[in-house]
């Protein structure tokens, strides 16, 4: 597995950056089972995106991890998006100072990390070394260089994960205005723990359909943006027995979609499934259910999905359900109309008049 590390240079008048200072060491000392490459990024508007694409494009790698110094924190912190926006404090070390500009005209608002960010996160922690997921990475290059990093790869639809770090300061950095730091050994150990567990970690990767249904042959990974008119396949699997009760999940509260929010059981297909094994294989994974059978009631057009709808008509002891924790939070069963209750109370997530008419009026029929 083919590892591209970036770290900037010193800015802000320093004469060091940690960022830069940790991929070195990293590179020096190697990581088990990974082949690393480094690339020094100019902390400058623009030309930090130009040559994180050279770099990417001469040594094609599997995984991209750019790091930024973040002075005054005190912990790892693990990007978890960028945003499409430049604002920038102070020049860079060209004298760019851009304001409320856009990172790509026309681009998405935002780009998540396709890294593994809440493992790498607990790895790190476990070592004894304080680490955080950071839900901003401020508006200057880093945020900058993110965003493009991660625009290019969605933009060339590549299979690369990509994802961004910060550090804080070194002590040296801190000697006479005093704030937290962090000392470049375990700065190395964080980020060889981090590469160790993305590597471990793989995430999903969907195949893309094009308008009418068939595979393109491309694949994307798991919330990587997809180009207008590329499709992916979601499935939505409704469990009722004999009483006409259906079988419906609260959502994990930590979830990013509809956290606490009551649904149905659901998922995307990855790669080489097809819509049925995917239905069966969440269902199995989010509620320990092995369905003897399943109806295909339709499909649904969305702007990025085609959403299948399935049913499965089956007696489940409540003792037979095996709840998913890292996913869902509790079960119940409920009726059509207690479900359409709770959608009125914002409770239940809302699917849709259309979508609900074909799961209830076809399980009625």
């Amino acid at each position: 597995m083919k590892v591209l590390l970036m770290g900037f240079d010193p800015f802000g008048g320093e004469s060091v950056n940690p960022a830069w200072e940790v991929v070195e060491c990293v590179v020096e000392e190697g990581v088990k089972g990974l082949e690393l490459a480094k690339k020094q990024i100019p902390t400058v508007f623009d030309k930090s995106i130009k040559q994180a694409t050279v770099g990417m494009d001469e040594f094609q790698p599997d995984i991209v991890v750019a790091l930024g110094q973040a002075g005054g924190q005190a912990s790892i912190n693990v990007e978890r998006l960028a945003i499409n926006i430049n604002d920038a404090r102070i020049p860079d070390n060209e004298g760019n100072q851009p304001i409320d500009t856009p990172v790509v005209g026309g681009g998405p608002s935002a780009y998540f990390s396709t890294l593994p960010i809440k493992a790498v996160v607990e790895q790190v922690c476990a070592a004894g070394i304080p680490a955080t997921v950071s839900n901003s990475a401020g508006t200057f290059v880093c945020n900058h260089l993110m965003y493009g990093i991660l625009h290019y790869i969605a933009e060339k639809q590549l299979p690369i994960r990509a994802g961004f770090i910060h550090v804080p300061y070194l002590p040296e950095q801190v000697v006479h205005r005093g704030g937290p730091s962090m000392n470049l050994v375990d700065q190395t150990k964080a980020l060889t723990i981090a590469l160790e567990t993305i590597a471990q970690n793989q995430v999903e990767l969907w195949d893309v359909y094009d308008q009418n249904g068939q595979k393109t042959g491309r694949t994307v990974f798991r919330g990587q943006p997809l180009a207008q008119g590329d499709f992916h396949i979601v499935v939505d699997i409704w469990v009722v027995n004999s009483k006409g009760q259906y079988l419906i999940q609260r959502r994990a509260d930590h979830l990013l979609l509809s956290p606490g929010m009551w649904a149905t059981t659901g998922g995307s297909a990855i790669r080489g499934e097809d819509s049925k094994t995917s239905a069966l294989r969440e269902l199995k994974e989010e509620l320990g259910i092995i369905a003897d059978d399943m109806t295909h009631l339709g499909r649904l057009k969305r702007s990025d999905s085609f959403k299948d709808v399935w049913l499965v008509e089956q007696e489940i002891a409540d003792t037979d359900i095996c709840l998913q924790q890292e996913e869902v939070s509790s079960f119940a069963w409920a009726t059509p109309e207690e479900i359409r209750e709770l959608v009125k109370r914002g409770l239940f997530h809302d699917y849709g008049d259309e979508f609900f008419s074909m799961v209830f009026l076809t399980s009625e029929e």
